[in-house]
């Protein structure tokens, strides 16, 4: 039974977690309740707040459903680092006035306009096509294939066409092309500055970002999809270079 996972949290780990925390008599049966909530009850948790701040953007369900693609997997035996970061997660995603915030947030960022189109059905699925062609790059990058070769050349080609296709324009002509290449080109040093700047995650001022955080060291996530985020990155320079007028192959 997936409830009975939680069993294994209320020995040892149960007054460690509580320890490091000290507070009032209401705090420590607080975190006793987040500590030893079930399986059931923390997904639970976790779907009825994401069903609250995404409260407006019901007609876009396939962005509501986005939202919370990946939630939080506590281990049978988890961490102290996880298991701080599920109570904080808990804590956080309980409190009303994150919720609010985070509500009137994606509101104003994906109900109209250019963030309304960014995150569209059709959007999100011209995204999902993509990542074939990014892992590609990915896998090219690191097997050291120059990107003037033909194999370069084919991606970068492919990557136009997919741009094309998701703006309904042609991006075929050598100064767009350029262009395009110059503005990949800056994708990779700002992931890695990112990068570098959350080792140890985004503050609680920012809920969005810190929420995402606390998810992936919960699930222990963390390395391997920072790991994945700065290959794409470097994929993405890759391409640049590729798009490069001088790589461009001769009519």
């Amino acid at each position: 039974m997936a409830g009975s996972r939680s069993g294994g949290l209320r020995g040892r780990k149960l007054p460690w977690a509580i320890v490091r925390r000290r507070g009032s008599a209401e705090q420590v049966a607080l975190l006793r309740q987040l500590v030893t909530m079930s399986d059931e009850e923390r997904v639970r948790l976790i779907e009825e707040f994401w069903a609250d701040v995404s409260d407006g953007l019901n007609e876009n369900p396939r962005f509501v459903a986005e939202l919370n693609s990946a939630p939080p997997r506590l281990p049978d035996e988890p961490t102290p680092e996880q298991l701080d970061a599920w109570i904080e997660l808990a804590s956080m995603v309980s409190d009303p006035e994150v919720r609010r915030a985070i509500r009137d947030d994606l509101n104003d960022r994906f109900t109209d306009g250019p963030g309304q189109m960014l995150v569209s059905p059709s959007a999100l699925a011209s995204y999902e096509s993509a990542t074939p062609l990014i892992e590609e790059a990915v896998e090219a990058h690191k097997a050291g294939v120059a990107p003037d070769s033909p194999l370069g050349q084919e991606l970068a080609a492919r990557y136009l066409a997919w741009l094309g296709e998701m703006f309904d324009a042609s991006f075929e002509d050598p100064e767009t092309r350029d262009e395009i290449g110059r503005g990949l080109s800056e994708i990779e040093p700002a992931i890695l500055a990112d990068l570098e700047q959350s080792a140890q995650g985004p503050p609680a001022t920012d809920p969005q970002e810190r929420y995402q955080h606390l998810v992936q060291v919960i699930s222990g996530t963390l390395e391997s999809n920072n790991a994945q985020l700065a290959d794409y990155a470097r994929a993405f320079t890759w391409l640049s270079t590729a798009l490069a007028p001088t790589t461009v192959p001769p009519d």
